[in-house]
């Protein structure tokens, strides 16, 4: 269907459904690691996972694989590893890394601690503050920036301590919040958005079944106490589904089961996953999420009821599938140029984005992607809202143009939406007014890019201030002609160092004119 619109902003809604394939699916890839079981998995961006160590028929393993979600294939890698061990843990710790902690190797607990950088393919010790103790079965979870949190475990006895691991100053802190779980090992947690982490089960003299939620701004854990919820166990394991979701898998609750649960922190219940195909009842397994911006796609490895297995499943999101939905594709024709803005409420496995234009005399041509823009690049998969801008340059003031907008999957397929924008004409050359325009990409990592309009000649200051209103930096004290200007933030402050992930405000001040952007920088 086309629709022919003369205004230059149109604004319309756009549902298109993508469900994922079945909840769980027995891969078959070759080759694969060795049969084993109390090893861990963690997301190392991309389309990645990590695994490394466990244990089987007496030998502790030290390799190091790489699970690519793209083809379901295992890659074995050859860095200078951590000695081999089992009962350690790992977690995602900001861009392509992954954080271990710990474990046990010939009976004996490790305090020593890695990053695994999975671009540089290198496993680097590091050795800054004083660790939390040697220690077994405990658990870890992402937590936000560059940051995991760490609980509980077996120390010679268990333990209820709550450790924060900070990547980029290399130092452990002790939280100690004023309320927190029993004492305990052979837990499970997972990052759930935000700043936050859930925690299920464990063993603390006997099997446990509460759900507590730790929050790291206010260094809080509360016991959720959902009115349903999976039975007593330990030695399940847990990962991040997107949105405020997280999926546990099998375990031991006196018995070995192979139940799949989702809880939902928004309502605060748990769920029982009925699934047509799943993984054999199991424990001491590892699963991973592989999309920390809200991928539903998980990773199983390994585990086993008595011996361990080499089986790879993965978990494609079923019935906890959302919509790919476009909310608004708007257009506005400024001095000299066309700006397109566009904003999804949620996406799945989406790589990116395609722009393209005709005119009357010209048929559908490719002006922008996101292999040629950072801005066009997609979210993957995210239940959050996502806005999108890209400003036409290449534009003529007596010209009619109209725009369309397709969208690229993991897999390649390319989707055009339906409703196109028609009739866009390009305003007079200078604008009537100041015109500040939304960056783009937003969010952004590490740069972005920032477009006004002047109608006369103007000195113009633009400048950075934090969520606190203190000054950042300044990005431009200058007097500049009238038209279009162009001006880039590398996310650096005024003493070159890279800013924290959150919340930033640029102001543009001309005269007695102020015009100000919200803007998101992520890590």
């Amino acid at each position: 269907m086309r629709l022919i619109v003369s205004t230059t902003t149109i604004l319309f809604l756009l549902q298109c459904a993508l469900l994922a394939g079945d909840d769980w699916t027995l891969q078959s890839p070759s080759p694969k690691p060795y049969a084993t079981k109390y090893h861990d998995m963690a997301y190392v961006g991309g389309t990645s996972a990590l695994l490394f160590g466990g244990f089987y028929n007496y030998d502790y393993w030290d390799t190091t694989y790489v699970f690519n979600t793209s083809d379901n294939s295992w890659e074995k890698r050859t860095p200078a590893a951590p000695s081999g061990r089992k009962w350690h843990a790992m977690a995602y710790i900001g861009d392509d890394q992954a954080f271990l902690f710990g474990g046990t190797f010939s009976s004996t607990h490790q305090s020593d601690r890695w990053v695994y950088d999975l671009s540089a393919n290198s496993w680097t010790q590091m050795t800054g503050s004083t660790p939390p103790s040697a220690r077994s079965d405990h658990a870890m979870a992402y937590v936000g920036g560059d940051q995991i949190i760490l609980f509980g475990g077996y120390d010679g006895s268990v333990d209820d301590e709550t450790w924060l691991y900070d990547l980029s100053a290399d130092t452990w802190t002790n939280k100690a919040p004023s309320s927190k779980p029993s004492a305990r090992s052979d837990h499970a947690m997972a990052y759930i958005g935000g700043d936050q982490v859930l925690l299920f089960g464990g063993n603390d003299g006997s099997n446990d079944d509460e759900t507590w939620l730790y929050d790291l701004s206010a260094n809080t854990w509360t016991n959720k106490a959902p009115s349903s919820k999976p039975s007593a166990r330990r030695y399940h394991a847990m990962a991040y589904m997107g949105g405020d979701q997280v999926l546990l898998f099998a375990g031991h609750d006196g018995a070995t089961d192979n139940e799949s649960w989702v809880y939902d922190l928004s309502s605060n219940t748990w769920t029982q996953d009925s699934n047509t195909g799943q993984p054999g009842a199991t424990f001491d397994h590892a699963i991973c999420e592989t999309s920390i911006n809200g991928s539903s796609y998980i990773v199983l490895f390994g585990g086993g009821a008595i011996a361990a297995n080499d089986e790879t499943w993965t978990f494609g999101g079923g019935d906890y599938s959302l919509p790919v939905e476009l909310s608004s594709f708007t257009a506005r024709g400024e001095a000299g140029l066309i700006v397109l803005e566009w904003i999804t409420e949620s996406e799945i496995d989406n790589l990116g984005f395609i722009l393209e234009r005709r005119t009357s005399s010209s048929d559908w041509i490719e002006i922008a992607s996101y292999q040629t823009h950072n801005s066009l690049t997609g979210q993957g998969s995210v239940t959050d809202q996502s806005s999108y801008s890209f400003i036409d340059l290449d534009v003529k003031p007596e010209e009619v143009y109209d725009y369309r907008l397709a969208d690229i999957s993991y897999t390649g397929e390319k989707e055009y939406y339906t409703l196109m924008l028609v009739g866009i004409k390009v305003e007079s050359n200078l604008p009537s007014t100041i015109i500040l325009s939304q960056n783009y990409p937003n969010p952004f990592n590490p740069t972005t890019t920032i477009n006004y309009s002047l109608p006369m000649q103007s000195r113009v200051k633009l400048t950075v201030f934090d969520i606190r209103g203190q000054e950042v930096t300044t990005l431009q004290n200058v007097a500049n002609p009238p038209g279009n200007q162009e001006v880039h933030w590398n996310g650096l402050d005024q003493q070159g160092d890279p800013v924290s992930t959150g919340v930033y405000f640029c102001r543009l001040d001309a005269g007695k004119i102020s015009h100000t952007i919200k803007m998101v920088y992520l890590k």
